[in-house]
Parts: structure tokens; C-alpha cells; sequence
């Protein structure tokens, strides 16, 4: 059974590989926890971006983010998001954005449409901003 699950030549390797770029600092060596609490650092000023582009439908909110779970589950950062503040129940809209064809995933938190920002990535921002555009505009008169 222990042969089964030793590492072996290649895994060792890999490993090798991973932790010199982590100790030599390069973003290749970076995994998602690093990237999500660099990017905890930026979104106050995306969130006070878009709240003045989404005005009156966007309100910024101080959030609190974990990152994995592992042995530091209770291990908070801060970071910014927004409260959607659209007409009718806030369920509607979770699904409504859920349903997108490329899926806007919020959360409810006191009846409240929630995003967290730091869990964009760069690559999707751009997107992420023209759907919920697309989505405000039923709302506007």
C-alpha cells in the first residue's frame, strides 16, 4: 500500500521546482491564495469605481475574505465589495445573475445582493462589468 501512494521521480521534481520559484518569489510560483490577497488589496478602489459608475445600484462595503480552508480556516483579510441595491427581492436578481451566460456568482447576506471583488480575476473584469451593465439597464428609466 505505501508504494502505491510514494511520490515519485516526476512528483519529487515538480515539487522541487514549485518550492524554488516560491522562495525565489517569481509570479509563476504564486498559487491562488497569493493572487486572491494581492488582488484583497485593490478593491476598494475598483469598488469606489464602480459604485460611481453603477450609481444609485451600488453601494461599497467593507467584506471579509478567507482564502482556502486548510489549517488557517478562521484566517480573515479585508477587502471591498458591493451591495446591489436593485427593486424587487434580492433572490430574483442572485438568480437572475446566476443565469447568465457566463454566471455572475453573489451571495445574500441580510436579504442584501452581495459581490466580493476580490474574487475577480483581471481577465474577467471587463466582462464581469458589461454584464452587470447589461443587467442594470432594465432598471434604469
Amino acid at each position: 500500500m505505501m508504494r502505491t501512494f510514494r511520490p515519485g521521480r516526476i512528483v519529487l521534481s515538480l515539487l522541487e521546482e514549485l518550492l524554488i520559484r516560491k522562495l525565489n518569489q517569481t509570479p509563476s510560483g504564486e498559487g491562488i491564495a497569493q493572487h486572491t490577497l494581492l488582488r484583497c488589496q485593490h478593491t476598494r478602489a475598483l469598488a469606489e469605481r464602480l459604485v460611481a459608475k453603477w450609481a444609485p445600484y451600488a453601494e461599497m462595503v467593507p467584506m471579509e475574505m478567507q482564502v482556502g480552508g486548510g489549517s488557517i480556516p478562521s484566517e480573515t483579510y479585508d477587502c471591498y465589495g458591493l451591495a446591489l441595491l436593485l427593486p424587487g427581492k434580492a433572490q430574483q436578481h442572485l438568480d437572475a445573475l446566476r443565469a447568465m451566460p457566463t454566471p455572475i456568482i453573489a451571495y445574500l447576506h441580510a436579504d442584501r445582493l452581495m459581490l466580493n471583488l476580490a474574487t475577480l480575476l483581471d481577465d474577467d473584469l471587463h466582462h464581469f462589468e458589461s454584464q452587470i451593465e447589461h443587467y442594470l439597464q432594465r432598471f434604469q428609466k
